[in-house]
């Protein structure tokens, strides 16, 4: 069975160069393909129309048509295209610009690669060959621009790509139903922010050069407001990964997999591998976080007995003989007969409605271990960027992080003190600062390293304000029930 092959040409007011495309498509070379033309014409108000169903009417090949009564611009004619090759089950999806400065001839070379499962995403780069570029006639001040912008791109983003600018391109059908496409911009930088799109979903992308061609085309790219739009974009991307901005278009996870998988910090200065250090062997643990997923190994080694409660029905995929199946979210803690020496509450306190309610009743479970140490981490509402944002008159929330959409309550490590010490059940016996997570979003480990050991520092200066997380070690006060019952009766 043949797969399906669309070319879709984005046109607007080309009506001198169409032709030459259209002509230029190696129809006879698509015969292994069940190929389709599909010309989106956006609105021209030349003779662009008139030329495409002249050669609509001349060629075997099938040609459809579509023909916008306003111009939706360059990203918004992209995600008709996508829709379009989604709906009508399309193997594969090119683009080629209706204005000739792509080679159609070479259109085949960007489908193999995805054919062969090589890649998700192909993409004609120009800037391979600096020089080439240049004699191709890209302006000059557009190649230093692409060479600039491109750089800044790949640092953000942790990438390799030669060019992000192409409008050359190949995607598999099946990768563009990953993508929140239809959530991008409508305007140019729609192609980096489906790029950013590909690389938040760990998509392929593969590059083959091609030919620069400039000639009598009439561009209507802004080049200042375009690279303004495609760096502020890529920052807010990065800054996403930090958990400090949110752009539901980059919330790949929750659009992939319907919820977001919470990354492992043990091996960095963190909440998780303070914990592990804090926790003494031969220690009986109950466990109401998320932790247990990520240090159970560490746990088992120390032979640390585990008791977890399953609150996010997270731990199918693992065994334990101690779990305890409760509801937190209710308050609900099942009688227990256990005396535990530690409670792990990481990250989780700040996802309850009433956190008050909650720490009532723990008091209450906890009166048979009343030497229970109790590890509570969470994240800190005063940290300097989240500060910084307030200021600018930001207030976004992010896939993870301080901001977490999650989050129902937000601390500080006054307002966390407060909420235990006011129960009358509990005192706190430190508080730690936590720097950010630098590794899990700057993969050169000697940046990484190096913006935790400054993180650290600062920390000690002013702890409220460079803390991202707050971590508490907290123990249990004899409850007015418990020195009733102690108290000396005569």
């Amino acid at each position: 069975m043949k797969k399906k092959l669309l070319i879709f040409i984005p046109a607007y007011n080309v009506e001198n160069l169409i032709l030459n495309v259209l002509n230029d498509i190696p129809v006879k070379k698509l015969n292994s393909y069940e190929a389709e033309i599909l010309l989106i014409n956006d609105c021209s108000n030349d003779g662009t129309l008139k030329k495409v169903l002249e050669f609509k009417k001349k060629n075997k090949i099938k040609v459809s048509v579509l023909t916008n009564k306003t111009n939706l611009g360059y990203g918004a004619v992209q995600k008709l295209a996508y829709f379009y090759a989604i709906k009508n089950n399309f193997d594969f999806v090119v683009m080629l610009h209706g204005d000739g400065q792509y080679d159609p001839k070479v259109l085949l070379n960007l489908i193999k690669p995805i054919e062969k499962k090589e890649a998700d995403a192909v993409f004609g780069g120009r800037m391979h060959s600096y020089l080439k570029a240049f004699k191709g006639k890209m302006p000059f001040h557009r190649l230093l621009g692409n060479i600039f912008v491109t750089k800044i791109q790949n640092f953000l983003l942790n990438a390799d790509i030669n060019e992000y600018h192409t409008g050359y391109r190949a995607y598999s059908v099946n990768a563009l139903k990953l993508l929140p496409f239809h959530l991008n911009s409508n305007y140019y930088h729609f192609d980096t922010e489906i790029i950013i799109q590909l690389l938040f979903s760990k998509l392929v992308i593969k590059e083959i050069p091609i030919e620069t061609i400039y000639g009598i085309e009439k561009s209507y790219l802004n080049v200042i407001r375009y690279g303004l739009n495609v760096l502020n974009t890529t920052f807010l991307a990065k800054l996403q990964k930090f958990g400090i901005f949110y752009e539901r278009k980059f919330d790949i996870e929750r659009h992939q997999k319907g919820k977001v998988e919470y990354s492992n910090k043990k091996k960095f200065t963190s909440s998780h591998s303070k914990t592990i250090k804090l926790i003494e062997p031969n220690s009986k643990i109950l466990d109401l976080s998320l932790s247990h997923k990520f240090f159970k190994k560490e746990l088992e080694e120390k032979k640390c007995k585990i008791y977890p409660i399953d609150i996010h029905s997270i731990l199918n995929e693992l065994t334990y003989q101690n779990l305890i199946n409760s509801d937190l979210e209710k308050y609900n803690l099942p009688i227990s007969e256990e005396v535990f020496d530690t409670v792990i509450i990481l990250n989780e306190l700040q996802r309850f409605n009433e956190p008050e309610a909650f720490i009532e009743v723990l008091s209450k479970w906890l009166e048979k271990s009343p030497k229970a140490e109790i590890i509570v981490s969470t994240t800190n509402i005063s940290f300097f960027m989240i500060r910084l944002m307030l200021l600018l008159g930001f207030y976004n929330h992010g896939t993870k992080g301080v901001l977490d959409l999650s989050h129902k309550r937000n601390y500080t490590f006054s307002s966390l003190k407060k909420l235990f010490e006011q129960s009358g059940a509990f005192k706190i016996k430190k508080l730690i600062g936590i720097p950010a997570p630098f590794p899990l979003a700057i993969k050169n480990k000697i940046i990484s390293k190096s913006l935790l050991f400054i993180n650290n520092l600062l920390i000690k200066i002013f702890r409220g304000f460079f803390s991202y997380e707050i971590l508490a070690i907290i123990e249990p006060k004899k409850t007015i029930e418990n020195l009733f019952n102690s108290a000396e009766k005569k």
